[in-house]
């Protein structure tokens, strides 16, 4: 364990997962849905959200993004907010997000 001094933070969480246990990070997150219905899924600026207020925000973007904008599974959608549950959220429509902060933290420095 010493040459991997981070997994001390980890406390009860397990150092190693079964990376096949799902075929995908949506796959996890509808069987969390269900699962955790009732549990905290997120902390963010000060608000709380549990798993079934995610999964009920969640089908209403996506319903939104679908129906509205027409998006597609494997369009590219750039979120251009930090990173936070608007990531996941692009996932249940099977778009892939792309963040712009990078991008953004680039050119900034280079403006610096």
């Amino acid at each position: 364990m010493s040459d991997r001094p981070w997994l001390k933070a980890y406390g009860d969480s397990p150092a190693t997962i079964d990376a096949d246990r799902y075929p995908s990070v949506t796959a996890l997150m509808e069987q969390a849905m269900q699962r955790y219905a009732e549990r905290v899924a997120f902390r963010s600026l000060g608000r709380t959200l549990s798993y079934r207020e995610v999964d009920r925000l969640s089908a209403a973007f996506c319903a939104f993004l679908q129906q509205r904008l027409g998006v597609r599974k494997g369009d590219r959608i750039a979120v251009m907010l930090p990173n936070l549950a608007a990531f996941r959220q692009v996932q249940f429509v099977d778009a892939l997000p792309k963040s712009t902060v990078g991008k953004i933290l680039r050119r900034e420095l280079r403006a610096a």
